[in-house]
């Protein structure tokens, strides 16, 4: 009873509050109140009409005190008079109740979008990514030099660098659309002296695990000719294998020759192989920008378990008629910028030999005729010609959208003849010859949206065709009738047909967002003959739905990294392939940090190589079907620390790559019998880069530690060996020294020596180490308002003797006879080289 009377008591007294606070809200609509203040704290106001009405206020006193008013009116009751005093402040009122809440007003937050692009200063060039800080918070531009931030600032501080350029440091004060023009540190071959600016040098390495990008400009200072600088330069970096001599494939960090990829302009470029180490299979003077990713790159790159050459074409000059010619010992190269209307340019450039850069061989061999041996010479005539064109029409509208159209056609051919008299009225004559011809060409738009996204679209082609014909004839001298006869020709084509859709969105200020979509189409073909008779026929296709998603990611300033996945559905094999990635870095200051990537990779067509009794190797390539021809898979993993500081970098990369169900094709061998096998392999490595500048000069050393074991279903024992491209140390060192208008350079290689396969082993031959010092020296002049330079280069100045094992040869042409050959890797060397601008 206690509990329930307590409990009514209660009841009533909060019926009383309720009315009293009730007449307490109405009598202050209603009763009128007069401010006669003059400069006072508003809280004091606020204060005393409270105690004048009875009013229920909430509020900051601290903040409140910080405003004065001065009022002198009368108002109908107390909620007018607060509401006419605050309107002045950025203060808002709330009745909760019978409680008025007096609170800051809130502003949205404004987000400001800078956009821009960067080019260069003299010719409007876009320069794909370039790397932007703004207010400290760092991007790379995509490959029409457009970069995107948003921010909250009205304002922004911006630092641009390319490399090859001086450095640019400015301040934007409107938001929207600018462009920025960096000045390059070469300026074709006009002698600019530029003096206190910061300039990006050869190389960027360190930025991103496994990634680097070289400056095009340095390559041409190097030993060698314009011809080459690309691949000059290359070879000079930490996991890119210089010894040897491969003019096959780029054997980066243990992969197998297919299995990395060069990109020029989106399409793909398969056969960078040609027959002379001096002509390279991209011209340098149509490209811009090198990108070489050597593993563990993001989940924007697919279609190989290797590393990822990514080669931009110039979109040419848009404000002046240029004409460059390259004259060398090796070819004649020339290329035309021509501007068209609307900010548009045609570039056209070509490429040919102009005389057979292969000379005629004799050997001598011993024959044995009745009870001696007498020495027989046998001629060796060889032939090579190579050729190639691009051509490129673009156009960038003001706000970065970009078009643009790339066509390029190469042809390389490398023939010999043999030639012996057998005694008897007889003869022997041999032929061989290897034909490549390549094409590629692509379609591509990129459009500049509201807000700093973007999106392009790509439509891109690239194929192969490669033709051995390979013969031999015994007849007699004098009746020139046969007596025996054999040709073989074999043909294997591979091709490439793209169309991709990306999409890139700002999220945010720490997101952005990069999605694709696209089809991607590959057929191949190898057909052999016989003496006029078919005897192998293999002709495939597949066609690829492709996808990625993947998000960079900012938290605060020490951490990076972009979490992707790649999917895949090959209709050859009926599956999905998921290939999730994952690449950052963890950024202790401006000066060090740690890089990381790990991510998994599928390939889906093979380049296979065919081994055969005689010791000839071949590559072919063809579609992986999922059966005889799986696709391939790897998993890659890289870790390691960089340290910049202005005029000195060291770069450190642990590398581990997985790769399984390779491909091999045993013919006609002792050591097994003939079919298709599989193997894995699995790699193992080191890469260091120390770099230093001094004033306009640079010298940089790069190591690589590594091992690359296999193991393949044909072998006697079961047991991983060393493949057939591993090689445990290789060093390389450059200088570079800029005397303006005189340019110095030097380097050197050091292998220590390439696997041998196991018919080189049986052949007699044991593995050599590699050993190559190359020195080169140019001097820029003018002539009247033409550009001109001129260059002297000494390749292999020690002449030490390097064996290319890639291009080994068996010429059997007896039922016991045959002659080892090889094609020689580069001996003591001096190149000219003339260059000419107008």
């Amino acid at each position: 009873m206690l509990y329930l009377k307590m409990a009514r008591i209660n009841r009533t007294n909060i019926l009383l509050l309720l009315s009293f606070f009730v007449f307490a809200a109405i009598n202050a609509r209603g009763q009128e109140i007069t401010i006669d203040a003059d400069r006072q704290p508003l809280n004091k106001v606020l204060i005393e009409i409270r105690k004048t009405s009875g009013v229920q206020l909430s509020f900051d006193d601290n903040l409140l005190s910080t405003y004065t008013i001065t009022d002198h009116n009368t108002y109908k009751n107390a909620i007018e008079a607060i509401e006419s005093i605050l309107s002045e402040f950025p203060l808002k009122m709330e009745q909760k109740g019978i409680v008025v809440l007096i609170t800051p007003e809130s502003k949205p937050v404004v987000q400001y979008i800078y956009t821009g692009i960067i080019k260069d200063r003299r010719t409007g060039e876009p320069l794909p990514y370039s790397h932007v800080v703004a207010n400290g918070n760092k991007t790379i531009t995509d490959i029409n030099g457009n970069f995107t931030f948003n921010t909250t600032e009205q304002s922004i501080s911006l630092k641009a660098s390319y490399l090859g350029y001086y450095i640019t440091d400015t301040i934007i004060t409107k938001p929207g659309s600018c462009v920025i023009g960096l000045e390059p540190s070469f300026i074709g071959l006009k002698m600019v002296t530029i003096t206190d600016r910061l300039l990006e040098k050869a190389s960027q390495i360190g930025q991103q695990a496994g990634i680097m990008r070289l400056n095009k400009m340095i390559g041409f200072h190097l030993p060698g000719n314009a011809d080459n600088s690309i691949y000059n330069l290359m070879r000079l970096q930490p996991g890119i294998l210089a010894a040897g001599e491969s003019s096959n494939d780029l054997i980066i960090r243990g992969s197998y020759e297919g299995q990395s990829k060069v990109i020029f302009d989106g399409f793909t470029v398969f056969g960078v192989k040609n027959y002379n180490d001096n002509i390279g299979a991209v011209n340098p003077l149509i490209s811009k920008d090198i990108e070489v990713l050597k593993s563990s790159y993001d989940a924007k790159y697919g279609g190989r378990v290797g590393g990822i050459v990514n080669i931009t074409g110039i979109n040419g000059n848009t404000k002046d008629f240029s004409l460059q010619t390259n004259i060398n010992n090796f070819t004649i190269n020339s290329l035309v910028e021509i501007p068209l209307f609307r900010q548009s340019a045609l570039s056209l450039a070509f490429r040919h030999t102009y005389y057979n850069l292969y000379n005629p061989e004799t050997y001598t061999i011993s024959r044995n005729y009745g009870n001696s041996e007498i020495p027989v010479d046998i001629k060796i005539i060889p032939n090579y010609a190579f050729r190639d064109i691009n051509a490129k029409y673009s156009t960038q509208t003001k706000t970065g959208n970009l078009f643009y159209f790339s066509l390029f056609g190469a042809g390389d051919k490398f023939g010999y003849k043999i030639n012996e008299d057998l005694g008897t009225n007889k003869a022997f004559e041999r032929s061989a010859d290897e034909d490549n011809q390549q094409l590629g060409f692509s379609l591509y738009y990129g459009k500049n949206w509201k807000k700093g996204n973007r999106s392009s679209i790509l439509f891109s082609f690239g194929s192969l065709a490669t033709t051995w014909n390979d013969s031999y004839d015994i007849y007699n001298q004098i009746t020139l009738d046969t007596i025996s006869k054999q040709d073989y020709t074999t043909h294997n084509s591979i091709n490439e047909a793209t169309v991709k859709f990306e999409n890139q969105i700002q999220a945010g200020q720490n997101h952005t967002l990069e999605f694709a979509a696209g089809v991607v189409a590959n057929g191949s073909a190898l057909n052999t003959d016989s003496t006029g008779t078919r005897i192998t026929t293999i002709e495939s296709s597949s066609l690829r739905l492709t996808s990625y998603i993947q998000d960079k990611i900012s938290i605060g300033s020490h951490l990076l990294f972009t979490p992707g996945l790649r999917i895949n559905y090959a209709s050859s094999t009926n599956r999905f392939y998921a290939e999730p990635r994952l690449t950052g870095s963890f950024i202790a200051n401006d000066e060090i940090r740690l890089n990381f990537g790990i991510g998994r990779y599928y390939q889906y067509i093979s380049k296979t190589q065919m081994l055969d009794d005689s010791g000839r190797i071949r590559y072919f390539w063809i579609t992986c079907d999922g059966n005889s021809i799986p696709v391939i898979s790897s998993d890659h993993y890289t870790i390691g620390p960089n340290y910049a500081i202005t005029g000195f970098q060291a770069s450190v990369e642990f590398f581990y790559k997985k790769t399984d169900d390779i491909s091999r094709y045993i013919r006609n061998t002792s050591n097994a019998d003939e079919g298709i096998y599989l193997g894995d392999s699995h790699t193992l490595g080191l890469d260091i880069y120390v770099r230093k500048d001094f004033g306009q000069h640079s010298a940089w050393v790069s190591y690589t530690l590594s091992r690359t074991m296999e193991k393949f279903e044909y072998f006697a024992r079961p047991l991983y060996r060393r493949a057939v491209n591993d090689q445990l140390h290789e060093v390389k060192s450059a200088l570079l020294l800029n005397f303006k208008p005189w340019y110095f350079s030097a380097n050197y290689v050091y292998g220590s020596g390439v696997a041998l396969p196991l018919y080189l082993e049986a052949a007699g031959l044991t593995e050599q180490f590699y050993s190559r010092m190359d020195i080169a020296g140019t001097y820029s002049f003018q002539f009247k308002k033409i550009n001109m330079e001129a260059g002297v280069s000494i390749l292999n100045l020690l002449n030490t003797k390097n064996i290319k094992y890639s291009n080994f040869e068996r010429i059997v042409y007896g039922q016991n006879e045959s002659i080892t050959l090889f094609t020689e890797a580069i001996p003591f060397t001096p190149t000219l080289n003339f260059k000419i601008q107008l």
